[in-house]
C-alpha cells in the first residue's frame, strides 16, 4: 500500500535542510552531543547523496556492502581537508580550545570547524540497514514508527522550555525516534508548500520565504535563549539585531535552495562520487571560510559586532550565489536563481515506493 505522506525523496530532501541548517551552529544547541552523528550527519551521508533506497532492490546488508567504500571515501577526504584548514587558520593553541569550547557546551564530542564528528559513519552503517529494512517492510510497520516518533516530537519543545520531566523524557528515548519525527512531520508540510498551493509562481516565492523565516526566527530564539552559545570563542555579541537574523535566514533559504537543487540530480545523470564531493565541498567552502571566520571576526572586531548587518547581508549573497554556482558547474539545465527555486523536488510529483 502507498502513502504520499511518508516516501524516502522526502528524506533525501529533508537532509539537506538539515545539514544546512547545523551549520549554522543555532540547531547545535538543543542537543546532545551523540545527536548529529545519528541525524544530521546520517542522513547527509546516505540520503542527500542519491543512495536511492525506494529504487535498490538488493537488501540493506547487501547494498551497504558493495556500495559503502564508493561513498565513505570523498566524504573522508572532505572532512581531512576541513580539519587541516582550521588547524591552519586558527593555529594548534586556538584550534584545541575552539574544540575544547564546544564539547564544554556541549555541542558536540569530537568536533573540528565543520561540524563533522570523525567517527559519523558508525552510527550511519546502523541507520541505513534500518531504514532498509523499513523500505523493504510492509508499511504497516512505517506507518508505526512514525506515529511513535511524532509523540517523541512533542518532547522537543519540553526540553526548550526546559519543562521539569522533558529533559529526562529527552535523554531517556529522544535523539533516535525524534530525528524520524522530524522527517515524518516536517516534510509533509513542505510537500503540501510546493505540491498543493496552486496559482502563480509568486505564492511559490512567498511560501518558500515563509518557512525559512520561520526557522530562522526559531534559530534565533534559541540562540538569544542559551547561554550555552557563549562558551569558548564562538561568542557572538549584538546577536538580536536584523544582521544575524538575516544571515541565519540566508543559511535556512540556502537549505531549500540545495534541496531543490540535489533533488536535480536523481535519475543517474551525475556520478555519485561526484555529487557526494561537490556537496561536500559546497558546505566546506561556505563553513569553513566564510562563516566562522566572519563570525570570528564579530566577536572580536568591535566594528564588525556593531554592523552586523553587513554581514548578514553578505551571507545572504554568498548563500544564494553558491548553488547557483553549482548548478552550472554540474552542468544542469539550470540557468539561474528563478530556475532552481521551482526546478526542484517542491514541484516533482509523488514517487510511489515499494512497501512503503
Amino acid at each position: 500500500m502507498n502513502h504520499r505522506w511518508i516516501h524516502l525523496d522526502g528524506l533525501k530532501a529533508l537532509a539537506i535542510l538539515l545539514v544546512v541548517a547545523d551549520h549554522n551552529d543555532g540547531f547545535r544547541l538543543v542537543a546532545p552531543s551523540w545527536f548529529h552523528p545519528l541525524t544530521v550527519h546520517v542522513l547527509a551521508f546516505f540520503l542527500v547523496s542519491r543512495i536511492g533506497l525506494d529504487r535498490n532492490q538488493d537488501d540493506g546488508w547487501t547494498f551497504l556492502r558493495k556500495r559503502t567504500p564508493r561513498y565513505l571515501v570523498p566524504w573522508l577526504v572532505f572532512y581531512a581537508l576541513a580539519a587541516l584548514g582550521q588547524w591552519l587558520m586558527l593555529g594548534a593553541f586556538e584550534h584545541e580550545r575552539f574544540v575544547t569550547g564546544l564539547m564544554q557546551a556541549g555541542m558536540g564530542v569530537i568536533k573540528d570547524g565543520c561540524g563533522m564528528s570523525v567517527l559519523w559513519f558508525l552510527p550511519a552503517l546502523l541507520t541505513f540497514v534500518l531504514l532498509g529494512k523499513f523500505a523493504q517492510r510492509d508499511s504497516v510497520w512505517a506507518r508505526g514508527l512514525v506515529l511513535g516518533s511524532a509523540g517523541v516530537a512533542l518532547l522537543w519543545p519540553a526540553e526548550l522550555l526546559k519543562i521539569s520531566g522533558g529533559a529526562v523524557l529527552w535523554w531517556g528515548c529522544g535523539p533516535a525516534l525524534h530525528a524520524l519525527a522530524i522527517c515524518a512531520l516536517v516534510w509533509p508540510c513542505l510537500s503540501w508548500v510546493g505540491m498543493y498551493i496552486a496559482g502563480s509562481r509568486w505564492r511559490h516565492v512567498l511560501a518558500l520565504l515563509a518557512v525559512t523565516a520561520g526557522a530562522a526566527a526559531a534559530h534565533l530564539w534559541v540562540m538569544q535563549s542559551d547561554r550555552q552559545f557563549e562558551v569558548g570563542t564562538f561568542a557572538l555579541p549584538g546577536i538580536a539585531q536584523p544582521g544575524w537574523f538575516l544571515a541565519l535566514l540566508a543559511a535556512n533559504l540556502m537549505g531549500l535552495l540545495m534541496l531543490c537543487l540535489m533533488s536535480r540530480i536523481g535519475a543517474g545523470r551525475l556520478s555519485l562520487f561526484r555529487t557526494i564531493g561537490q556537496f561536500s565541498l559546497e558546505i566546506f567552502l561556505l563553513h569553513q571560510f566564510i562563516q566562522v571566520p566572519l563570525f570570528r571576526l564579530a566577536a572580536k572586531g568591535p566594528w564588525l559586532s556593531e554592523h552586523p548587518l553587513l554581514i548578514g547581508a553578505f551571507i545572504f549573497v554568498l548563500s544564494v550565489a553558491v548553488p547557483v554556482w553549482m548548478a552550472k558547474w554540474m552542468r544542469h539545465r539550470v540557468t539561474g536563481l528563478h530556475s532552481l527555486i521551482f526546478a526542484g523536488s517542491l514541484r516533482l510529483p509523488v514517487q510511489h515506493t515499494s512497501g512503503v
